[in-house]
């Protein structure tokens, strides 16, 4: 089935048209493009050519984020779903991260289950679930390798903000979608003053753009081992309100691993974007694009 909806992204950017792609020894190709998109691990890569050497912000901060226990009530509640939207539906997740929310979806008996992420990562999360029935691609969510029209749902937590286009994320997944499919769309950073201070911190230190990305994570962990003493003795409140050196969370959440914060913390300062979002600005792409927008308690539901 991947094959029938792949298409070429470097055609598409150029043309807006919507050319096959065809595989023939480990290489994906069309006639309209000279270039050969390859295959590895079992993976295609179909990022743009000149994208086809980059690593991902997210290579060395996904193997940091726990699988997590994702309750499937709550993730329902939370994002006005429920089990007819992914039983026996073709779904999309684009931003696998480091593979939580396939634990849930794969529950649900999908129809097919296609995951989406731009780090070279991805093929740690194939190995670890190791499930015929879910294939997996990398490339880029702004600019998506899929035919119009492909997807039943598309879910997509806690990713567009972290693309250099917020708003080519949310068309092109508007695209691949079916009439009357849904795009779920949340964990965003809101523009608020908790997350105001976080990108002026992030500005400051400038840790996403350090050539020594090793000395920055050793950084963010010695941070974050302060922080959680903090967090789990009740000492962060002081925290909060004092603002103490050195410390770079602003998280108010207590009763966490390290491990948690840690991820957060790459999260918050190595990833290459983070643009701050409102419902306001979601809602003005919806309306551009003509489709339904609605506010869930997690983020936003979008039908087209």
């Amino acid at each position: 089935m991947l094959e029938n909806i792949l298409i070429d992204p470097l055609v598409y950017m150029e043309t807006e048209k919507e050319e096959s792609l065809k595989l023939i020894k480990n290489f994906y190709s069309t006639q309209k493009s000279d270039f050969k998109y390859p295959v590895i691990n079992g993976i295609p890569i179909l990022k743009l050519p000149n994208d086809q050497d980059n690593t991902s912000s997210y290579d060395d901060i996904i193997p940091n984020f726990e699988l997590g226990n994702r309750n499937i009530d709550t993730i329902f509640r939370v994002n006005s779903l429920s089990e007819n939207d992914i039983k026996h539906k073709t779904v999309l997740l684009a931003g696998t991260g480091g593979g939580g929310d396939i634990l849930w979806l794969k529950q649900l008996s999908p129809k097919k289950l296609i995951c989406l992420d731009y780090s070279s990562s991805l093929h740690n999360i194939k190995e670890k679930f190791n499930d015929p029935n879910i294939d997996y691609v990398v490339g880029d969510i702004c600019n998506m390798p899929f035919k119009s029209e492909s997807f039943d749902i598309i879910i997509s937590q806690g990713v567009i903000q972290h693309t250099r286009s917020p708003e080519k994320a949310f068309a092109s997944q508007i695209r691949t979608l079916k009439k009357n499919g849904i795009l779920s769309i949340g964990n965003l950073y809101s523009n608020n003053l908790h997350n105001k201070k976080i990108t002026a911190l992030r500005n400051k230190l400038n840790l996403h753009r350090s050539p020594n990305r090793e000395k920055s994570k050793k950084y963010i962990k010695r941070s974050t081992k302060i922080y959680t003493i903090l967090a789990n003795t009740g000492l962060y409140k002081l925290h909060m309100k004092f603002k103490f050196p050195y410390i770079l969370h602003y998280n108010n959440i207590s009763g966490k691993s390290f491990d948690y914060y840690y991820a957060n913390a790459l999260d918050y300062y190595l990833s290459s974007y983070r643009h701050l979002i409102d419902s306001e600005e979601i809602k003005l792409w919806a309306d551009r694009l003509s489709v339904t927008f609605l506010r869930t308690i997690k983020g936003y539901k979008i039908v087209k």
